[in-house]
């Protein structure tokens, strides 16, 4: 497609299209606990300007200002926190995730509602991936007396038996969507430490932080977009043929 109108229209079309992806993920996500929604970053657009008059002045005739996708921010704003009345359920006050023990190792959440299977294993509710402590998944022998303070300790009658790892991860956005609220990654990449100041919150959960009546604005604005855009790209191209008939007859 050398064209150029059709190389732009054809490339903003594509980005339109992960951006609704994205919205309607968030959408689904948007009862999840934890959940952070997600951004499509485009290529700004003053490094485009940059870009093509480099391409100007060195003669070049590739390469358009198409719209590109940059990556995926997540939004890290922590949304409210609820009350669910539930011994095992923990929100955070401060930055820190959750640890878990996923398909390939340890995984990051903020979704802090938790559950017991019937041999005591302390797991999340979602994914039922076991809960780590400091000494590795958690084992409890009930879930009737259980206190959670404010340093992620656990305890029953009054006696600690367990402590919730909880992390500080320096580097987020090397954080890799796994499922849901869940996040997953390299520990050293992630630069990933312990959190000495988590502010557990014990009967409450973190609800997510995505506005369903901003999603779904957004959702309209790109609709209209994505048709005005098509429009376009449907006449160039009719535009094109209709040249290309005409130049044969001649």
């Amino acid at each position: 497609m050398r064209d150029r109108i059709l190389r732009i229209g054809k490339s903003d079309l594509e980005v339109s299209d992960e951006r609704m992806k994205s919205l309607m993920n968030d959408m689904t996500n948007a009862k999840t606990p934890g959940y952070q929604k997600s951004e499509i970053v485009t290529r700004a657009f003053p490094l485009e300007l940059q870009s093509a008059m480099d391409r100007i002045n060195s003669r070049s005739s590739t390469g358009p200002m198409e719209p590109k996708i940059e990556g995926t921010f997540y939004n890290r704003i922590k949304g409210s926190l609820v009350n669910t009345g539930s011994k095992l359920d923990t929100a955070l006050g401060g930055d820190g995730y959750f640890c878990l023990y996923g398909p390939g190792g340890e995984i990051y959440t903020r979704d802090g509602r938790f559950t017991l299977d019937p041999n005591g294993n302390l797991l999340s509710v979602a994914g039922e991936y076991p809960i780590l402590g400091e000494g590795g998944p958690i084992n409890l022998s009930s879930a009737e007396d259980v206190t959670i303070n404010q340093n992620g300790e656990i305890m029953i009658n009054d006696e600690k038996v367990a402590k919730l790892r909880i992390v500080k991860i320096e580097n987020p956005d090397a954080l890799e969507p796994l499922t849901g609220s869940f996040y997953q990654g390299d520990s050293e990449v992630l630069m990933v430490e312990e959190d000495l100041n988590p502010r557990v919150v014990q009967g409450y959960v973190e609800t997510s932080n995505v506005s369903v009546v901003d999603q779904m604005m957004e959702l309209m604005y790109l609709s209209q977009k994505y048709q005005i855009t098509t429009k376009v790209v449907q006449a160039r191209d009719s535009g094109l043929a209709a040249a290309m008939q005409l130049g044969s007859t001649q």
